[in-house]
């Protein structure tokens, strides 16, 4: 019994805890992983920005953007 395709299969599962998550605006961040409670939130569920928050929550997390006007 060869041990290359075990080897192989640990390397390339070990390679993968290095890959580089793919970068989120900061918006669809909170879509996916924000959850309001009912003990601090009138509304409990998953967080659903309103159009007005989203552009704000994109120009917070953007490096480029230096002020806001």
């Amino acid at each position: 019994m060869s041990l290359t395709p075990r080897i192989n299969q640990a390397l390339a599962e070990a390679l993968k805890l290095l890959e580089r998550p793919i970068p989120l605006r900061l918006s669809e961040w909170a879509r996916r992983h924000f959850y309001l409670s009912a003990e601090s939130s009138y509304v409990e569920g998953k967080f659903d920005p309103y159009p007005f928050q989203t552009p704000i929550m994109d120009a917070i997390s953007n490096d480029d953007i230096r002020e806001i006007g």
